[in-house]
């Protein structure tokens, strides 16, 4: 904090550090104004001046924070469908066995109708 013109200097034991420390928000604006409204209330009656620098914090970028999600997407994607894939057999379904030769007893044989006439007994 600051003076000019005929006022008395705000001087540290008229605002401490803590003070000071406490009126800081994240807004700059809000932080100025309650320090000039405590420095006209410990003294400053006229050109009191306060000056409140905010340091950027580097933060992720939207455009960043837009790809990163982007890139998670894909790689869900991705390990899904490899997973996918471990899981279902290649080459469809198992083969059935192939038939093997077996002997089996033959048919024993029938008497077959004969086309020739037979006598019949007369009655």
């Amino acid at each position: 904090m600051a003076r000019s013109g005929s006022s008395p200097p705000i001087t540290a034991a008229n605002v401490s550090d803590a003070e000071i420390a406490s009126a800081m928000t994240e807004d700059p604006e809000r932080a100025a104004d309650a320090l000039v409204a405590l420095a006209r209330a410990r003294g400053g009656e006229d050109n009191v001046t306060v000056i409140v620098y905010g340091v950027p914090v580097p933060g992720v970028s939207r455009a960043l924070a837009g790809t990163i999600v982007l890139a998670l997407l894909i790689l869900v994607a991705v390990a899904g469908a490899m997973g996918a894939l471990l899981v279902t057999p290649a080459g469809g379904p198992a083969a059935s066995p192939a038939p093997t030769a077996t002997e089996s007893a033959s048919p024993e044989p029938t008497t077959s109708p004969s086309i020739a006439p037979t006598p019949s007994a007369s009655p």
